[in-house]
């Protein structure tokens, strides 16, 4: 997995008592790099799993070519921030399965915490529904078949994401105007772009400068809220020191770390708002 997430990804793999093994990212968006999977694999290995990040979608062909190549499944592509993103006109998953984070803040939200998975398979559609629900098949009380935990959606929750899916289109459509104006108008900063072939959701626009904190101060001080997506890769985080990997591993997370900065992007966001925030982050360049 990516190197360049967040811990949850990792979290699901370590919660099985495996272990999570993490490879670079692309400098030009920060998304796995297949050159990178390919060298990691080992007789241990057991599969892949992909970071749809910042909507943007990975190179899901090449990593398709290795899993088959070396025997391998794509365990699930993680969607969590990539809601209504496509690739050549599919929507993600583009493989068999994927998970989706309905937290408050993503493109589709709740009002608390949720998720799902989706995938194309009957069985193991069913094996997912038992195992939320502590392993009752088919909404039996007190009949478990397997061994599962309680991570049934709450219904308040369910009927948030209910009542918001019809407008998901529509959001996604605004907010790709937003970023649209955003490469248009912003000045001396460079942008993650969509990778060829991807219909970027722009859960977040990320753009990079080598002045990253002094950019995000100048910004708070008019106002202007921004945020960093990660400023910790997961190689450092305490909860894996114990994997042995140290500063320098990952060269290109590491440096995405110290320059990635998201600007604000949300379908409310009005045009005199969008102008604001360009006008702020061109006047900061034009100081260097």
């Amino acid at each position: 997995m990516p190197v360049n997430t967040f811990i949850a990804t990792a979290e699901a793999v370590s919660l099985t008592g495996a272990k999570p093994v993490f490879v670079d990212v692309n400098e030009s968006d920060g998304l796995i790099d297949p050159k990178q999977v390919e060298s990691q694999i080992n007789s241990n290995t057991r599969g892949i799993i992909p970071v749809h990040l910042y909507g943007n979608i990975c190179d899901m062909e090449k990593i398709a070519k290795i899993s088959s190549r070396r025997g391998l499944e794509i365990i699930l592509e993680d969607c969590a921030q990539a809601h209504g993103s496509e690739l050549n006109g599919k929507r993600v998953p583009i493989g068999k399965i994927g998970s989706f984070s309905f937290y408050p803040g993503k493109s589709l939200g709740a009002i608390g915490d949720a998720g799902c998975i989706v995938c194309d398979d009957e069985e193991l559609a069913t094996i997912f529904k038992n195992y939320v629900d502590h392993g009752r098949k088919n909404g039996a009380k007190y009949v478990h078949d397997d061994v599962g935990f309680n991570f049934r959606m709450d219904e308040i929750q369910a009927a948030i994401i209910k009542i918001k899916i019809p407008y998901l289109s529509s959001w996604l459509n605004r907010k790709r105007e937003i970023a649209s104006v955003y490469d248009q108008r912003l000045e001396g900063v460079e942008n993650i772009k969509p990778r060829e072939g991807v219909k970027h959701s722009y859960h977040l626009y990320v753009v990079r400068s080598h002045r990253r904190d002094e950019l995000q101060k100048h910004l708070k001080d008019r106002e202007i809220s921004t945020g960093i997506h990660y400023p910790v890769p997961l190689h450092l985080q305490p909860a894996y020191a114990n994997l042995g990997y140290k500063q320098g591993d990952f060269p290109v997370a590491e440096k995405l770390s110290k320059e990635v900065l998201s600007l604000p992007i949300y379908p409310e966001m009005t045009a005199e708002q969008v102008s604001r925030v360009i006008e702020a982050v061109n006047e900061f360049n034009l100081k260097e």
